[in-house]
């Protein structure tokens, strides 16, 4: 097939001239929770954890100076099943004590649903979100698959979203501007909680759903992937190890070989099953053009927007998944962080 997709020329430059540093073995392998967990863990998925985290920790040293520019407070709540979770909350030390309620964050991270702990991980990544926007940010450390399977890691995500929206008094939070933000895995828990706060009557609703290159979709290996692309034939390894991590967080078997689709999956667990998106809160979504979630962010943005969900989306062409954290000083990327920035100034 002929294609004239090709990456974002500064993206090359940048890469090449940044390459991403070797992961220091005491940051991988943390799970939260995990001496609670009763799900058997295949080998294969510790290998591809440890490939996932040794990677985006590298990617996260870069970030590491922001670290000293935020002030960070942690929260034990319990979850739906009695369990401790811990919630995470950064603070620019440059601003004020708020006098009045201030909006909120509540952010999600990624990882494939099976990585990355905000503990040992994600901090970095999550101290230069709050630099760059300045609102005051909590992040969940939720547990994930597959020691702890679908529903676990949105239940938690519910259980931090209730304890923000109940403690805003306490917290001097405006409970009326708690906004949810993810990206990859995590853009896909907001919109799962998005969902299940609507159907939960939370009030106040949320503000508004932040996804950054979501992973809405388990079936998107058999609708999304295409061999004759240019696109996906660099991805089929990947896609296989998205395969992966959909299944143990389903804990059923997808992919391209398996010969039906899952039936009665959750929409929580898998967002792009939803047939009814009326009654969200107002969506921004972006996506790289050459993403791995480029199509499944496409449709999910398009089904809010028919269900008349107030939708801001972007398609940046020539960029590939988390191109923001690999490459944060490119035109592309400080654009993309224009547009959030009004997005969420708009809480």
């Amino acid at each position: 097939m002929i294609s004239n997709m090709t990456l974002d020329p500064e993206f090359v430059v940048y890469t090449a001239a940044h390459p991403v540093p070797v992961a220091l073995a005491t940051q991988i392998g943390v799970v939260p929770g995990a001496a609670g967990a009763s799900s058997p863990v295949d080998p294969g998925i510790l290998a591809a954890r440890q490939k996932m985290e040794s990677t985006i920790s590298g990617v996260f040293v870069k970030f590491l100076p922001s670290l000293d520019l935020v002030t960070e407070t942690k929260h034990t709540i319990r979850s739906f099943d009695g369990a401790e979770i811990t919630i995470h909350e950064f603070v620019r030390k440059d601003l004020p004590e708020p006098t009045k309620p201030s909006p909120a964050v509540l952010y999600l991270h990624g990882g494939g649903f099976v990585c990355c702990p905000i503990e040992n991980l994600a901090r970095p990544c999550m101290a230069q979100f709050v630099c760059d926007f300045g609102v005051r940010t909590f992040g969940v450390e939720y547990r994930y698959a597959p020691e702890y399977p679908n529903p676990t890691p949105i239940e938690d995500c519910f259980a931090a979203l209730k304890w923000l929206s109940q403690s805003a008094e306490t917290l001097k939070i405006d409970p009326a501007r708690i906004a949810i933000f993810g990206e990859s895995a995590g853009g896909g828990l907001v919109a799962g909680l998005a969902l299940m706060a609507r159907d939960r009557e939370l009030s106040p609703p949320i503000a508004k759903q932040l996804m950054l290159y979501p992973m809405l979709d388990d079936r998107s290996s058999k609708r999304h992937y295409n061999k004759d692309s240019c696109r996906d034939q660099s991805l089929t390894q990947m896609i296989d190890l998205l395969d992966a991590c959909w299944s143990v967080y389903l804990g059923a078997k997808v992919g391209r070989a398996e010969q039906s689709e899952l039936t009665n999956v959750s929409v929580y667990a898998s967002p792009a099953r939803a047939t009814d998106l009326t009654g969200l809160p107002p969506a921004y979504i972006e996506v790289g053009g050459l993403d791995w979630f480029r199509d499944e962010g496409i449709q999910f943005a398009t089904a809010l927007a028919k269900a008349d969900v107030d939708v801001e989306f972007h398609l940046y062409r020539g960029l590939s998944h988390i191109y923001d954290l690999a490459a944060p000083d490119i035109s592309a990327t400080k654009n993309a962080k224009d547009n959030r920035r009004r997005a969420i100034i708009g809480i």
